[in-house]
């Protein structure tokens, strides 16, 4: 993953003024590793046997809305909870086949009439317990780690931008984190986990949390992923 690529898509979201413009943002990035588009679905929660009532579909494409809009009932099928309710990405290397195991034909056939045949599905919890799937299409999309890291840690940043209200208008001041929880931020964004920071820098894993909730505490973040956007976002991880 190119660092200043990723960096460069994360400000431009963080400063997004809406949610389509954020998304744009988020689309633009995704084709540099190798997606041919994108498009999100935002659940909304109902006291119903499949747990969602609404969905919202939002895409670039006018006719891709209307399209998916129609197959409702498909998309919240059990079925598919799991890709939904899950709390890591999920990669889907051949769709239609997928949708086929599945016994969703009618979806199965929009998959195959789309030329881009994998996914990467990044789900985001919403505090009102919805939740928004963010959906990278491409021909042959990779499992690998580093590129569904980057989807997913800006996917995340994205709703939580959004959601935000606390975002310091002013930037924060430039020593107001340590090297070292600086060091961990950095790395957070990459997608590592606390394991994988503590390998990198050669600490305890247990240090490594301290210095991430001392980091978050010290920004006013709400949690790890606030803490990346109010950091980048303040430019605090550029030097």
């Amino acid at each position: 993953m190119n660092w200043s690529t990723f960096n460069e898509a994360l400000k431009l979201i963080l400063h997004a003024r809406s949610r389509a413009n954020a998304f744009d943002h988020l689309e633009r990035y995704s084709t540099r590793l190798g997606c041919s588009g994108m498009f999100v679905l935002h659940l909304l929660p109902g006291k119903t046997l499949r747990g969602y009532t609404r969905t919202e579909i939002f895409s670039r494409h006018a006719r891709l809305p209307a399209m998916l809009g129609r197959m409702k009932h498909e998309f919240l099928s059990n079925v598919l909870r799991p890709l939904y309710d899950a709390t890591q990405p999920s990669h889907i290397a051949d769709a239609v086949s997928f949708l086929k195991s599945r016994s969703h034909f009618r979806l199965a056939r929009l998959a195959a009439a789309i030329p881009s045949r994998s996914i990467i599905v990044v789900p985001v919890s919403t505090p009102e317990n919805g939740r928004y799937c963010f959906m990278f299409v491409g021909q042959r999309l990779s499992n690998s780690y580093t590129q569904v890291a980057a989807l997913n840690t800006l996917a995340h940043v994205t709703i939580e931008h959004l959601l935000s209200a606390s975002a310091p208008s002013e930037p924060l001041t430039e020593n107001v984190l340590t090297q070292r929880e600086t060091e961990c931020l950095r790395l957070l964004v990459t997608g590592k986990d606390d394991a994988e920071i503590a390998a990198e820098i050669g600490i305890a894993e247990r240090t490594v949390r301290f210095h991430l909730d001392r980091a978050r505490a010290k920004i006013g973040a709400r949690n790890r992923v606030h803490a990346v956007a109010m950091a980048v976002g303040s430019r605090l991880l550029d030097r």
